[in-house]
């Protein structure tokens, strides 16, 4: 069962509570799933555990904002702790601009990102240690189109100490996988929050203020209540937005803002796990290709992210 977190943000406007509520169910959703598809592989330790959090990266270069997570697994506590408190803060721009760079998705293993020498002496390898988790291999999907608040998804299995290691099958699950879960980011996540947001751009900031308690139920008398302002305003604030809407009433009201109307994609049930994957009768992880082709997205992003030398995580 997945566990969830809601992280400290600095965003200049304020993700409501609904939202992350919302999403952090998600997340919780996706985790599952993903530790799923990847702990059934037959004669194989299972990974430790897997997590899935949101981040807004405003500009390439600077530190990404995680504004939620989620995890599955886990089942020691120092590493559902350090899973809580520390891992997402270990995602760093570079990671996340390198999606952007490979058409939005990409996904790599632990040994892609780092050389075994500089993992074995690097400062990452001794925390996850300390914590009974080691190998990985993680998936980042960017947002398609402007987005002021979560701009990628980034999910990881983990395994634990001198246990799982990803092999070529995983990474291909993943890699599968990821296309639907960033389908249904951006249908669940992304695009609810840049439609809301092009909706309140449209009223003031006091009309705004309405909104979560017209969405609950309220009466005009009791949100005047609530905000400490009179009756006739609040009927005055339902008019405006109305008005700049295009709106006569509450009902029509709560399904623009739910984009009622609109079926959004989302999770799958079921995600194929690693050991389904089979390619002309074998295994993904003995179907290895020519030296000379290249298969996307896994190739590809293996070349793009083998680059690199220093873990962030």
């Amino acid at each position: 069962m997945a566990e969830i977190a809601l992280l400290p943000t600095t965003t200049a406007i304020p993700l409501s509570p609904e939202w992350s509520e919302s999403a952090t169910r998600w997340l919780s959703q996706a985790s599952d799933l993903l530790l799923d598809a990847v702990s059934g592989s037959p004669g194989v330790s299972a990974p430790a555990g897997a997590w899935a959090g949101l981040f807004r990266l405003e500009r390439p270069g600077r530190a990404p904002t995680p504004l939620a997570h989620a995890w599955s697994g886990y089942r020691d506590g120092p590493a559902s702790e350090w899973i809580a408190r520390v891992a997402p803060f270990r995602i760093g721009s570079a990671d996340l601009t390198l999606a952007n760079a490979c058409g939005g998705l990409a996904c790599a293993r632990r040994s892609d990102l780092t050389p075994d020498h500089a993992w074995l002496e690097s400062h990452a390898r001794l925390h996850r240690a300390g914590v009974g988790i080691g190998e990985f291999a993680r998936l980042v999907a960017a947002a398609q189109g402007d987005t002021h608040d979560a701009t990628h998804l980034v999910m990881q299995i983990d395994g634990a100490e001198r246990g799982w290691v990803p092999n070529a099958s995983d990474l291909v699950a993943l890699s599968s996988a990821g296309g639907a879960l960033q389908v249904a980011f951006q249908q669940r996540i992304v695009m609810p929050t840049t439609h809301r947001r092009a909706l309140l751009a449209r009223i003031s900031h006091a009309q705004a203020k309405v909104i979560p308690h017209l969405l609950r139920g309220l009466s005009e008398r009791a949100i005047a209540d609530r905000i400490c302002r009179s009756p006739h305003t609040v009927h005055d604030h339902v008019k405006a937005i109305y008005g700049a809407w295009q709106i006569a009433s509450r009902q029509e009201m709560i399904a623009l803002w739910n984009l009622e109307g609109i079926s959004p994609i989302d999770l799958p049930r079921h995600l194929p796990q690693a050991h389904d994957q089979l390619t002309n009768g074998r295994s993904l992880a003995q179907a290895t290709p020519p030296a000379n082709e290249q298969v996307a997205p896994v190739t590809v992003l293996n070349n793009a992210w083998g680059s690199r030398v220093k873990p962030t995580t």
